[in-house]
C-alpha cells in the first residue's frame, strides 16, 4: 500500500518511482526542493506572528495566540508532506485552529478552489465534520505572506478532533459509518463549480491510470505482468466504464491518514482537501 492508498495503479507508480522514475513524484510539485528551505524560514519567522496579526481578535473573540505546535506526523499523523505547512495554534482557553502555509507552486487557482470548496461545505452541510475556513480581519480567505520574494497563500482551519485511521483495523459497522461520510461529503460538494481541479492529473486519480504504463519497465521484473494487466483491464473495461458515471468535483485522496476518528471508532473528520480533482464521484 502506497502511503495509505490501496489502488494498484498508485502502487504502480511507487513501487516504480522508487526504481527508476524520479518524474513520477511531480505530481506534488515541479520544484519542492528548491522552496522547502523559504517556506522553513517562514515557519520560523512567520507563523505566530502572521496569525496574531491577521486573525488577532477575530478567531473566537480570542486576542493571543496561546502557542505554535508544527504538526507532524511523527506528533499525530495529521501532516501534510512536503512543501505544505501545517502549523497547530491554540488559542486562550485551549481552542486549537490549524495555521496551513500553502505552496505556492500548486498555483493559486487551486488553491482558491480549496478555500471556496470549504465555504460552499459549510453552507451546504453544517455538521459535516471537514475544517472550517476562517477569513481574516479584512474578509480574505487567503491572505499572502511574502517571504524572500515570494507570495505565500496562508489558510485558517478550524482544528478536528481525533486521530489518524492509520493501520487500525476497522469493523465493519466502521467501515459503514465511513461510507456514510464519504456520501455525505459527495453530496455536499454536489454543485460546487470550479475550473482547477479539472485541469489536474495526479498519479492516483483513477482516471487517468493509464499514465503509468511507461513506467512499468521501472517495476521488478516479477512484477511486470501484473502491473501490465492491470493497467490493460483498466483502458479497456474501466476507463469506458467510468465516462457513464456520475462525475463532480471530489475530495481526490480520500484514505486513513487523511480521516479521523474518536476512540470509539466515531469518524470524527475528513481532512487535507489539497488533491481536488473531477472525476466520477465513485473514485471517492
Amino acid at each position: 500500500r502506497a502511503r495509505g492508498r490501496g489502488n494498484a495503479a498508485t502502487c504502480i507508480a511507487h513501487r516504480a518511482s522508487a526504481r527508476s522514475s524520479p518524474r513520477i513524484h511531480r505530481w506534488k510539485t515541479a520544484s519542492a526542493g528548491s522552496i522547502r528551505g523559504g517556506m522553513a524560514g517562514i515557519r520560523n519567522r512567520y507563523a505566530e506572528r502572521a496569525v496574531l496579526s491577521r486573525f488577532d481578535g477575530d478567531v473566537d473573540g480570542c486576542p493571543r495566540c496561546a502557542g505554535v505546535e508544527r504538526i507532524t506526523h511523527q506528533v499525530d499523523h495529521r501532516a501534510s508532506q512536503g512543501p505544505v505547512r501545517n502549523h497547530r495554534l491554540t488559542v486562550e482557553g485551549g481552542r486549537s485552529y490549524v495555521f496551513k502555509l500553502c505552496n505556492p507552486e500548486e498555483g493559486d487557482a487551486i488553491i482558491a478552489c480549496q478555500a471556496l470548496l470549504l465555504e460552499h461545505i459549510a453552507r451546504s452541510d453544517v455538521a459535516l465534520p471537514v475544517p472550517r475556513l476562517i477569513r481574516d480581519r479584512n474578509g480574505e480567505a487567503l491572505p499572502v505572506l511574502p517571504f524572500d520574494g515570494r507570495a505565500y497563500p496562508v489558510m485558517l482551519l478550524s482544528y478536528l478532533p481525533g486521530h489518524v485511521i492509520g493501520e487500525a483495523d476497522l469493523s465493519a459497522a466502521a467501515l459503514r459509518r465511513l461510507g456514510e461520510m464519504l456520501a455525505r461529503l459527495g453530496v455536499a460538494m454536489r454543485g460546487f463549480i470550479h475550473g482547477a481541479p479539472a485541469g489536474r492529473r495526479l498519479v492516483w486519480d483513477t482516471q487517468h491510470a493509464g499514465d503509468l504504463a511507461d513506467h512499468v519497465e521501472g517495476l521488478l521484473p516479477e512484477d511486470r505482468p501484473l502491473a501490465r494487466e492491470v493497467l490493460s483491464t483498466h483502458r479497456v473495461v474501466t476507463v469506458p466504464k467510468l465516462a457513464k458515471l456520475r462525475s463532480q468535483i471530489i475530495h481526490g485522496d480520500i484514505h486513513p491518514y487523511n480521516t479521523l476518528m474518536a476512540d470509539d471508532a466515531t469518524i470524527t473528520g475528513l481532512i487535507d482537501f489539497g488533491d481536488l480533482v473531477h472525476a466520477p464521484l465513485v473514485q471517492d
